[in-house]
């Protein structure tokens, strides 16, 4: 059994080995734990994920630089900072939504979403648009936890048009 003032000073010891000077970061950037504060993630490891992420997507500037222990030694860390023109963090979460979606025009809507304005179902609306061979377009959006996906998309009026004639 370990008597108890050298768990005290292994205490110590390892409370002095996880501080890191943070004073080597560049002015202007930012550390992974000052982004799991704003991202208000509870891991360091998940946060680094996400930046690398972001990075990846091109909305965030990474560089290395050395950090130094306490007790001497020395490793690499990450800086972050948001790319040009994106100013803030908030920023570049807005813009991380919008990354590789396709805009979709006016006047086009999913089969999901006309079936909620028709209240019909989505399978209802893709025979409609196959027994009349509508035109159909295709686009990517976020769908839910799946990420981005390619949708098909129909003209709104012409769908509209056709969901009256069938009697409603």
């Amino acid at each position: 059994m370990t008597p108890p003032s050298e768990l005290a000073r292994l205490a110590e010891q390892l409370e002095l080995h996880r501080k890191f000077s943070e004073a080597k970061c560049p002015p202007g950037w930012l550390t992974v734990r000052d982004l799991r504060l704003a991202f208000r993630f509870l891991s360091l490891g998940s946060t680094s994920s996400k930046a690398k992420e972001l990075c990846d997507k091109g909305l965030m500037d990474r560089k290395a630089y050395q950090v130094k222990s306490v007790d001497g030694k020395r490793s690499w860390a990450f800086a972050y900072k948001p790319r040009k023109p994106l100013k803030t963090l908030d920023d570049v979460m807005l813009a991380a939504v919008e990354v590789g979606q396709d805009k979709v025009p006016e006047g086009w809507v999913s089969a999901v979403a006309f079936s909620r304005m028709a209240n019909i179902s989505r399978s209802a609306v893709f025979q409609m648009a196959e027994r009349h061979s509508l035109e159909s377009r295709i686009y990517r959006i976020r769908g839910g936890a799946c990420g981005i996906k390619p949708v098909r998309h129909f003209r709104l009026a012409t769908l509209k048009k056709l969901h009256h004639l069938r009697g409603r």
